[in-house]
């Protein structure tokens, strides 16, 4: 394999039209079984930082989510947390505020899992997680005056059944 990714290389340096492109190489793991996994997050100026669990958006087509699942099903309790945790973690340490939401890749054969990006803006998405946690986030107010977080939570009545 190492042999095969040498010569990759250099072939592609060979190219005239690739000479004076950057010839660094960017590889990824392959993990056969993926779940693709985001939590999304509310953070505001006083470094709290809330996460409304996760979704799975597993099923896509042409790398365009299909189907959202919330919350995931059959995901491990201890993966589950890992997630939050982390997506929390990073938002803190960036000193982050606003809503996010950060992805994952989730290998199901081993439960491991490998961060993927940070949007950082509330997505199409983001209905989805409100249904489930009754949290409503006011897009453009990500935070009042004070820099405190800004969202209404539903009361039961407006639940969904």
């Amino acid at each position: 394999m190492r042999n095969r990714c040498k010569r990759a290389c250099k072939k592609r340096a060979r190219k005239p039209e690739l000479r004076s492109a950057m010839t660094l190489v960017f590889l990824e793991r392959f993990i056969r079984r993926a779940r693709h996994i985001e939590v999304q997050i509310l953070a505001d100026q006083h470094g709290n930082v809330l996460h409304l669990h996760e979704r799975d958006c597993s099923v896509q087509r042409r790398n365009q989510k299909v189907v959202e699942v919330a919350p995931a099903v059959n995901l491990d309790s201890k993966i589950r947390e890992g997630l939050a945790n982390a997506a929390v973690a990073l938002a803190r340490e960036a000193k982050y505020y606003s809503a996010a939401t950060v992805e994952f890749l989730v290998d199901a054969d081993t439960g491991a899992y490998y961060f993927i990006e940070v949007n950082p803006r509330v997505q199409v998405e983001h209905t989805v997680t409100e249904m489930v946690t009754g949290i409503r986030h006011r897009a453009g107010a990500d935070s009042d005056r004070a820099g405190a977080l800004n969202y209404t939570a539903r009361n039961e009545s407006t639940a969904p059944k």
